[in-house]
């Protein structure tokens, strides 16, 4: 028992230290780890680009003082863009120019944060759900793997017995809840277990039916994902990426998106205090935004 004890505290001492996840394999790692790590950092580089002060540059008039042309490109940024091809004309219609409002891309690193946590639900799924098995699977593997590094044999017949010691107590578990059902039939208990046999963790089936469907949350996670950006985006979103690397390396411009464009135009209104404060005219700007170089 107090060798059992002391190759406990090892484990726990080594988890501590190392937080290195084996219970899962290299199809989990790339969506709850090297996925997220990626999309935190597409998330900071996202919001260097809000922040800096090239995010958005509309035209002005040349007379105009540097607060005007501040201000300006300020009020465009926070109230909102549309998009209006150059082969159209701008609607007189303001309830036209609404409709084609671009109100997303201050919240772009919200929206990848999101998907960041997206493919890290599964992950907390997992880790929440297993350790309600009876059994703390991840100390096992790793009690596993420090057997197989000690040097001493006495440490290593410790882990052994450890390892032992603890399946056996979750085995035991499983023997005295079998027991306590022969000796109590209820009908409506065994009818459950017959007809929800996925739900019971007594009957050697709760890890494998955890496993399975954390990998169909996976799988359902990246579909959906992949779906709402092809809504979102408007386009095949499949060949979106390949598309535009192969633009980008034979040096050809990119088609204009009506989602991601680069030039906009931005409406607001100017008042004069001196002739009551009611908006005298609406002034139209030409915008160019180049955070959405980073977007697309």
């Amino acid at each position: 028992m107090r060798a059992s004890a002391q190759a406990a505290c090892l484990i726990k001492f080594r988890k501590l230290i190392s937080q290195t996840g084996t219970d899962d394999d290299l199809f989990d790692r790339i969506n709850y780890k090297y996925t997220v790590a990626f999309l935190l950092l597409l998330t900071l580089l996202a919001t260097t680009s809000l922040v800096g002060s090239n995010r958005i540059q509309c035209w002005s008039r040349a007379n105009y003082p540097k607060f005007y042309v501040k201000y300006i490109n300020f009020i465009c940024f926070i109230t909102e863009t549309y998009y209006i091809s150059h082969d159209e004309n701008i609607p007189k219609n303001i309830a036209d120019r609404k409709s084609r409002l671009l109100n997303y891309y201050q919240w772009t690193p919200f929206i990848i944060l999101l998907m960041a946590l997206f493919f890290y639900l599964p992950r907390m799924i997992w880790r929440a759900l297993s350790v309600r098995s009876g059994i703390d699977l991840l100390d096992i593997i790793e009690a596993a793997g420090e057997s197989k590094t000690v040097k001493e044999v006495s440490d290593h017949d410790e882990m052994v017995k450890y390892i032992v010691d603890t399946i056996d107590m979750y085995v035991d578990d499983a023997r005295r809840q079998q027991d306590a059902d022969k000796r109590q039939t209820h009908i409506l208990r065994k009818l459950c277990q017959l007809c929800c046999c996925m739900l019971g963790k007594f009957l050697g089936n709760y890890f494998i039916t955890l496993y399975l469907f954390i990998k169909v949350v996976y799988i359902l996670n990246v579909i959906l994902q992949i779906l709402l950006l092809n809504l979102f985006l408007d386009t095949n979103f499949m060949k979106f990426g390949f598309e535009s690397i192969k633009m980008f390396r034979y040096g050809l411009n990119q088609p204009e998106s009506k989602y991601f464009p680069r030039e906009t135009l931005c409406d607001f209104y100017v008042r004069e205090p001196l002739r009551g404060g009611e908006p005298l005219q609406r002034i139209t700007v030409q915008c160019v935004l180049t955070v959405n170089l980073f977007n697309q």
